[in-house]
């Protein structure tokens, strides 16, 4: 199956457990993040410049 983005009922359960509330924004900005981070994971190209700036 490999690496998926955080799905928003995971988010959702993570925040509910740790009892945490955040504004939909940060929201889907976690989700946003999630799916950078797997869509760089994925990236195979040798000269692909780094998802972050130095």
């Amino acid at each position: 199956m490999g690496q998926t983005p955080l799905s928003f009922t995971e988010i959702y359960a993570y925040l509910k457990c740790m009892k945490v509330n955040l504004y939909p924004s940060e929201i889907l900005l976690i989700r946003k993040m999630s799916e950078q981070y797997v869509s760089q994971s994925h990236n195979t190209d040798p000269k692909a410049k780094p998802p972050y700036v130095e």
